[in-house]
C-alpha cells in the first residue's frame, strides 16, 4: 500500500535555515565581486589618465616601501617615486598596511587619535592641475580631512568630507571657491580625481568620484595660477582639530600639473578596455557597459 510521506516541521524549519545560509554565503559573494568590479573600473580610470597626463606627473606617492604591515610609516615609505617631493611625518607616525588592505603594494593608514598627517613640501603654483588617489574612511558617518595643498583656507586647494556631503575648495589666497556634492563613500576604497582647467570656458573646477563626474563649479573669477604649496596628505584645515585630520586609508596618490583631457583619457580607457577583452579580463557585456559608463560619466556639468 503506498503512503504519501509529508514533511514534518523540524525538517522544514532545517531547509529553511539551509536555504537561509546558502542565500547569505551567495550575497556576500557577489558583494566582494561587485567590489572588486568598482576597484577595477577606478584602475582602469586612475591608469589612463596616467597614460594621457603622464608628461605632466610632478609627484607620484604609492607608499610602497620596506616597512612590515601593521608597523608605523618610516620615511622610506613615503617617498616621492618620480619626482622630488619626499613627505615626512608630521606628529605620530601612521600606520603601514598591505596586500588586500590596499589598493596596490602598501597604504597608509591613518587614526585621527594619533594626530598625525604626511607634510609633502611645496609643489608649486600651477594654472591647471589634477590630483587623483584613492581613499577609504574608517567611518561612513565621520568628519574626514583627506587632502590639501595651501598655506591658508583660500589659498590652493581643499578636500574633506562630514558624512556623506563632500566639499572640495580650490583658491587664489583672497578668495576661495567651493563644489560641495552628496556621495556616500561609505567605508570602501574610492578613486578621486579632482580638477582645475583653465582650458574650458568658463574655467572650472570638477570633482570625479569613481570615474564619475560628481560636480563642478565655474572659477574664472580666481585670478593666477593656483599655489599647490604646504601639500599635505592625511590633513586638511576644513575645521579645527581634531576634525582637521583624516580617518582612513590612502593610496596612490598623484598630482599632475594640467587639467583632465577628457577625449584623451576615453581614447585610454577604451585602449585599457581592449586590452582587458582580448586577455579574457572582461567579458562582452561587461565591455559594453563599462564604456557606456564611461561616455556618461565622462559628460560635462554646466
Amino acid at each position: 500500500m503506498y503512503m504519501k510521506k509529508s514533511f514534518t516541521l523540524i525538517e522544514i524549519l532545517v531547509v529553511i535555515v539551509i536555504v537561509g545560509i546558502i542565500s547569505a554565503f551567495i550575497i556576500v559573494s557577489m558583494a566582494g565581486v561587485s567590489e572588486k568590479a568598482r576597484i577595477a573600473k577606478g584602475q582602469a580610470f586612475s591608469s589612463s589618465l596616467k597614460n594621457a597626463l603622464l608628461a605632466n606627473l610632478v609627484s607620484e606617492w604609492k607608499f610602497n616601501g620596506p616597512t612590515v604591515a601593521g608597523s608605523p610609516v618610516t620615511i622610506d615609505d613615503i617617498k616621492d617615486s618620480f619626482g622630488t617631493k619626499d613627505c615626512a611625518i608630521s606628529g605620530v607616525a601612521p600606520t603601514i598596511r598591505s596586500g588586500s588592505d590596499c589598493i596596490s603594494g602598501s597604504c597608509v593608514d591613518f587614526d585621527r587619535e594619533n594626530d598625525g598627517y604626511l607634510s609633502c613640501g611645496n609643489l608649486g603654483a600651477m594654472s591647471s592641475f589634477t590630483l587623483n588617489l584613492w581613499a577609504k574612511k574608517n567611518s561612513a558617518g565621520d568628519y574626514n580631512c583627506f587632502i590639501e595643498g595651501a598655506t591658508g583656507w583660500n589659498s590652493g586647494f581643499h578636500f574633506w568630507a562630514n558624512g556623506n556631503t563632500i566639499v572640495s575648495r580650490v583658491g587664489n589666497d583672497a578668495t576661495g571657491i567651493d563644489v560641495t556634492s552628496t556621495y556616500s563613500f561609505g567605508t570602501l576604497w574610492n578613486n578621486i580625481v579632482f580638477v582645475v582647467d583653465r582650458h574650458v570656458t568658463p574655467a572650472r573646477q570638477k570633482l570625479y568620484i569613481n570615474t564619475a563626474l560628481v560636480n563642478s563649479s565655474d572659477i574664472s573669477s580666481l585670478v593666477g595660477d593656483i599655489s599647490l604649496s604646504a601639500f599635505k596628505i592625511g590633513f586638511s584645515s576644513g575645521n579645527s582639530a581634531p576634525l582637521n585630520e583624516y580617518r582612513g586609508k590612502i593610496d596612490e596618490v598623484r598630482i599632475y600639473s594640467e587639467s583632465l583631457p577628457v577625449s584623451r583619457v576615453r581614447e585610454n580607457y577604451y585602449a585599457g578596455l581592449n586590452k582587458l577583452l582580448v586577455r579574457g579580463g572582461i567579458l562582452s557585456m561587461e565591455y559594453a557597459e563599462r564604456a557606456a559608463q564611461l561616455i556618461n560619466n565622462l559628460g560635462e556639468l554646466d
